[in-house]
């Protein structure tokens, strides 16, 4: 067996690996025997078909998968060995790769394509100062919520006359020049929600009409944008940017929810086993839950800055032949013309994947199998504390633990969850941080621009 990096530059290799006779022929006579013990053919006692019989039969699928195998192994073995760090995996190099013959008692010689990773140099204490919002939580988040869920668990009534706050119910068609209904106009039975509308005029209209009544109107009296309209409409967004009829609306039904007492009953459904039995109390309860959800809105935002930054501060050169040839390869369901679309994400993707590996090695973040273990067990306690009053027996959570580490996609999504916690953890201690204090809504806007 020989390996040997035949070229190589600052971001790709050649690697030529070399097998002899000597060094896939003892396992390709293993593999064989193997098949002889197991062989049942008519005239032969089951175990006793001659070995030449076996060869012929299975000799050159051996052959192939075993100096496959071996190949692969050695392959790897000698890039951690030496230290070579890879994006993707090696890819046969078909050009200088020839696979003509396979026999038992010839040299072979496999020709692999290498992306190599390329070095990346993190400081944190070099990077600038960024900023993090801080969301404050006033009264009018409060009350908000309290309106939310007081409509949330309410009850639904159908009223005679529609009022503010209605949902109203009913079929759109299209009128022509003339107001006479469109012959193979748009048609389409949809609602308008009083709550949202942000049209004055469109809401008196609504306001006080009855089952079977017949308005005609316009989108932009009844909807806040062309995405709404398109969605009343069931019509795409660009056909609804261009329209300019106006719409015969029958009423079908009217739908109005009478929001629930605030009461012990209503704390219980909201905040199940917290013992909340006024509403002094439950403000309390939100305020808390206002704090934690918005804090982790913050570091959401702040996370996807720190990333931003890191990828513009780093340039990073990548082997894009290779990595849009691995792409191609290991993606069936990718077309050239559909990677060169998607390929500056990927691109992206990439270089943010090393940052982060490079990060999780320089602050040593790398977890053990306890860690993980640990990890996980906590994470159930939380999730069941906030559902379930009585304590969960050790054994139960246990099994769960399990259950979940043995499920490798359950197990990736909590593995990067941990690792999303202790990168944040990291950019807080070592970033320089300009702390600015906002209002929810600013803090909308400011996530709407960043899009």
């Amino acid at each position: 067996m020989k390996i040997t990096k035949e070229s190589s530059s600052e971001i790709s290799a050649i690697i030529k690996v070399e097998l002899t006779p000597e060094d896939y022929k003892p396992q390709v006579d293993k593999v064989l025997k193997e098949h002889q013990k197991k062989a049942n053919m008519p005239g032969f006692r089951p175990g006793h078909v001659p070995l030449g019989v076996i060869k012929k039969m299975y000799g050159i699928s051996v052959i192939g998968e075993e100096v496959n195998k071996l190949m692969i192994d050695h392959l790897y073995k000698y890039l951690n060995e030496n230290k070579i760090d890879i994006l993707g995996s090696p890819l046969i190099n078909r050009e200088k790769t020839k696979l003509d013959n396979i026999s038992e008692d010839i040299n072979y010689e496999f020709y692999y394509d290498l992306g190599l990773s390329p070095a990346i140099t993190i400081d944190l204490a070099e990077a600038g100062k960024l900023k993090y919002y801080d969301i404050t939580v006033n009264d009018g988040v409060v009350e908000k919520y309290i309106h939310d869920i007081s409509r949330r668990y309410g009850k639904f009534s159908t009223p005679e006359a529609v009022e503010d706050n209605d949902l109203v119910y009913g079929e759109f068609e299209e009128l022509d020049e003339k107001g006479e209904v469109l012959e193979n106009g748009i048609k389409n039975i949809s609602s308008i929600s009083l709550e949202f509308l942000k049209n004055e005029a469109g809401k008196k209209l609504l306001l006080g009409v009855k089952k079977d009544d017949i308005l005609t109107l316009e989108m932009s009296q009844i909807s806040n944008s062309t995405d709404e309209a398109s969605s009343m409409l069931n019509i795409e967004k660009e056909k609804a940017a261009d329209l300019k009829s106006k719409f015969r609306f029958k009423v079908s039904n009217i739908s109005r929810i009478e929001p629930a007492e605030l009461n012990e009953e209503l704390f219980e459904k909201v905040y199940r086993n917290k013992n909340i039995t006024t509403e002094e109390q439950l403000r309390e309860e939100i305020l808390k839950d206002a704090q934690v959800s918005f804090a982790k809105e913050s570091d959401r935002m702040f996370m996807n800055h720190v990333v931003e930054m890191l990828i513009d501060s780093h340039p990073v050169t990548l082997p894009d032949e290779f990595l849009k040839r691995y792409i191609i390869e290991t993606n069936e369901k990718v077309t050239p013309e559909e990677l060169e679309k998607q390929y500056p994400d990927y691109v992206k993707t990439m270089k943010w994947q090393l940052i982060e590996n490079e990060i999780i090695k320089k602050y040593e973040l790398r977890a053990s199998e306890k860690d993980m273990h640990d990890y996980v067990e906590e994470y159930i306690k939380t999730q069941f504390s906030a559902v379930y009053k009585e304590e969960i027996p050790e054994e139960r959570i246990h099994q769960m633990v399990h259950r979940i580490m043995e499920n490798k996609e359950e197990m990736q999504k909590v593995t990067d969850k941990y690792y999303d916690e202790k990168l944040l953890e990291v950019f807080k201690s070592n970033l320089k941080i300009d702390h600015k204090e906002v209002t929810y809504e600013d803090f909308i806007k400011l996530a709407a621009e960043k899009k």
